[in-house]
């Protein structure tokens, strides 16, 4: 059984600002994956 990735989706720069900042305020990298919608991975 083969497995599938998710479509791979680069974050815009008014994301990664909201990353940046949403880490800056002490959340966790889990806690703003799972807000923007994205994998751990990705933040």
């Amino acid at each position: 059984m083969r497995r599938f990735r998710r479509q791979y989706e680069q974050q815009s720069q008014f994301e990664w600002k909201r990353i940046i900042g949403m880490m800056e305020a002490g959340w966790s990298a889990r806690r703003v994956a799972r807000q923007l919608g994205s994998s751990d991975s990705v933040v």
